[in-house]
């Protein structure tokens, strides 16, 4: 007898499968990342996820990918840091995409995401 599963469940490899896929039809995350990233506004990993359709954790490593890419077509990837809400600490000296955990000055929680955009070099 054949086991039957769950329709919103991948026929091949039984994961779940998303209503909505990255970007228009056959579009990659990391073009769809590229589209969404080359405007005059920078954008949080929050409001690329729900652009791009990919959760957050998994954007900042299509983001470093991206980072690379880029170079080699003369642009490059402007981040602007996260900052303490508290206390106004700014993490400038942190090369990661995603936000901090907590201040090191005044030790609060209260952090706003970093933000990105693509520019020319």
């Amino acid at each position: 007898m054949a086991a039957t599963l769950h329709p919103s469940l991948h026929p091949h490899n039984g994961r779940p499968m998303h209503e909505r896929s990255p970007g228009p039809r056959g579009q990659s995350v990391r073009a769809a990342l590229r589209a969404a990233l080359q405007v005059e506004e920078a954008r949080t990993l929050h409001e690329l996820s729900a652009e791009v359709r990919v959760s957050e954790r998994e954007l900042p490593d299509h983001l470093t990918h991206l980072a690379k890419s880029l170079k080699r077509d003369g642009l490059r990837l402007e981040v602007f840091s996260a900052r303490c809400l508290g206390c106004g600490f700014l993490f400038d000296k942190r090369e990661r995409f995603t936000r901090p955990g907590k201040c090191p000055v005044c030790r609060g929680r209260r952090i706003s995401q970093p933000r990105v955009r693509i520019q020319p070099k």
